[in-house]
């Protein structure tokens, strides 16, 4: 019978024939640059995946990617596990893999079923370069895995729909989980909040699940500088409830080290008193952790580093409208001013305000920026105002996924604004 062995937050292992799929498992540490922590403590230790076949990966992500978690399984059981990933451009979550002594890193063809066992197949769908959905399925069972893509309009629930009619479990994120305004701003949270609400009535609607497991959102803001966040935070259970009563689906809520076969009873309010207890104690104690001080020599140079790579990587960048922002650093209030040409400090108006170890690990990462928008260790000057620092890493952000300004973009964006007007002016063909 098939069954899910509860791991934590995104990750859980699906149980099936002589499959034990592990999906995104992280298990222990901070994630986002110090910004997250899990609620609650895992159950599941390095040495219990002897006992899994693959492991399957959803995005780069640290809270369903955790390379800590990775590097602590023994080598000679690495060399057991298959790892699944989508076709990416870049290869690097495959590639990191395979260095890491997997049996196997497979990229999974997007929309085609791959056989695992005889009676165990999986379809996977890179929603974007950064995402993917996976759908598992048995003879008797159809378990839909959402994580973190955005489906939060009918058509996209519909597309899905389309290729995955009717799943018996769906698995879909409950609560915000990416900065959600500034201390002040509670009303914004709380929107935020109930917009996910929204997304899992409509995938409801479209899919007809007949489970519903609310997952992807046990962690907590554990620092000082978006600890505020937790306020508006949605609570397992309260969404549990919305499912069961709202929705008329059956919620399962599970706890880590938790197990259920699919299809058998389950109190989902018994693991939710315990998130609650674990939630409550995380905010009694207060963040756990604290901005570091930044050496403004460190902070420089890594600044002439970051711009070197972004102008070696991306040729058509000096061509693009002019990029720079200005970041107040919470640390001692002073101004410092961004652009292609340097570093340096400044009494312009800010567009954004974060600590100087922020602003550090978004130019030394590749991935340093998109960390910090989800961790929200920053707050914006007036609404909006922090797109004008976002868009400065954005050829960064590119580069990690394997794109960037470069011929192939420019090909893409504008010779399609080309090609359509020409079209209009050159004769049809044929007779």
């Amino acid at each position: 019978m098939a069954a899910f062995t509860w791991l934590n937050h995104a990750g859980f292992i699906f149980e099936e024939d002589d499959v034990r799929l592990a999906c995104d498992p992280w298990l222990t540490g901070a994630a986002f640059n110090r910004g997250w922590r899990l609620i609650s403590a895992s159950r599941f230790d390095p040495g219990d995946f002897r006992a899994v076949t693959h492991i399957w990966f959803s995005h780069q992500h640290p809270d369903h990617f955790s390379p800590a978690d990775l590097r602590a399984i023994e080598p000679e059981v690495r060399a057991e596990i298959t790892v699944l990933y989508h076709e990416t451009i870049d290869k690097k979550i495959v590639r990191f893999c395979k260095a890491l002594g997997f049996k196997e890193a497979v990229e999974l063809r997007n929309d085609r079923w791959h056989q695992l066992t005889p009676r165990v197949r999986v379809l996977c769908n890179g929603w974007s370069d950064r995402d993917s959905w996976l759908a598992v399925e048995t003879p008797e069972h159809t378990v839909l895995n959402l994580n973190d893509c955005v489906v939060d309009t009918p058509a996209l629930a519909e597309q899905i729909a389309a290729r995955v009619p009717r799943p018996d479990v769906l698995l879909t994120q409950f609560s915000f989980a990416n900065w959600a305004g500034n201390p002040q701003d509670v009303a914004f949270r709380r929107a935020h909040a109930l917009e996910k609400l929204d997304r899992i009535r409509l995938q409801c609607e479209a899919l007809s699940p007949r489970y519903v497991v609310p997952f992807a959102s046990f962690v907590y803001f554990c620092h000082e500088e978006n600890f505020y966040h937790n306020a508006e935070m949605n609570r397992a259970g309260d969404v549990a409830r919305f499912v069961e009563n709202e929705l008329g689906r059956i919620p399962v809520l599970m706890y880590p080290g938790d197990r259920w076969p699919i299809g058998e009873a389950h109190d989902w309010r018994v693991a939710a008193r315990r998130y609650d207890r674990d939630f409550e104690r995380c905010i009694a104690e207060g963040p756990c952790e604290r901005r570091k001080p930044v050496d403004p020599a460190a902070l420089e140079r890594a600044a002439n580093e970051f711009l070197r790579r972004i102008k070696k990587r991306n040729p058509l960048l000096p061509f693009l409208p002019r990029m720079s922002a200005t970041i107040e650093l919470f640390d001692d209030g002073r101004r410092m001013h961004v652009s292609l040409e340097g570093l340096r400090t400044t009494t312009q108006e800010p567009d954004i305000r974060m600590s100087a170890d922020s602003l550090l690990f978004a130019l030394r990462a590749p991935w340093g920026s998109n960390a910090l928008a989800v961790n929200g260790r920053y707050t914006e000057t007036h609404p909006g105002s922090a797109r004008r620092f976002f868009n400065l890493f954005r050829a960064a952000d590119l580069n990690d996924h394997g794109k960037g300004f470069d011929g192939a973009w420019l090909r893409k964006t504008i010779g399609a604004r080309i090609r359509k007007p020409l079209r209009r002016l050159l004769p049809a063909r044929g007779g």
